[in-house]
């Protein structure tokens, strides 16, 4: 169990480095996006406790502090639905550049390779093996590892958000 915890860990760091080597600028849009579609859900709940609070202390849903509140409301569903729209966008071009440029690294090993190997069947089927994974796993661990971030910063944004409710 735990080299299995150490290989992952490893995995998602070679896939760390290996994505931000690949496109810089990309990759730190991304992360800025996966950022950002786990602080607005956190910031769309507090608008909705604000609603509530002011519709409760002014019993009325016509008070321009509650409207002005709705409104917040629905300026951060939009700006979600934004960043949702443009970070799938920016994931799947990175994605396409990962599984490029691993596929050119398999390319140019293999070119570099004797013919003699390739006569050998269990190394063929293994080549190809790497050439058929190396256009679709590079992306999925990419998806998994930014998964894994959003859903660990929405956590403690979340945790933030009860805690600062209950003070």
């Amino acid at each position: 169990m735990k080299n299995k915890i150490l290989s992952l860990i490893n995995n998602f760091k070679f896939v760390f480095h290996l994505t931000y080597a690949i496109e810089r600028k990309l990759f730190i849009l991304n992360f800025l996006f996966f950022i950002l579609l786990a602080i607005l859900p956190v910031a769309s709940l507090l608008m909705l406790k604000k609603v509530v609070d002011s519709i409760i202390e002014f019993r009325s849903i016509q008070d321009t502090q509650v409207l002005m509140y709705v409104g917040v409301f629905i300026i951060i569903q939009i700006l979600n639905a934004f960043v949702q729209q443009w970070s799938v966008y920016f994931l799947q071009k990175q994605q396409y550049l990962l599984s490029e440029h691993i596929s050119l690294k398999v390319l140019t090993k293999a070119a570099e390779i004797d013919y003699a190997y390739y006569e050998d069947p269990s190394f063929y089927d293994t080549l190809h093996l790497t050439q058929n994974k190396s256009s679709y796993l590079p992306p999925q661990i990419i998806i998994t590892f930014q998964t894994l971030l959003q859903q660990t910063f929405l956590f403690v944004a979340l945790a933030v958000f009860l805690f600062s409710i209950h003070l």
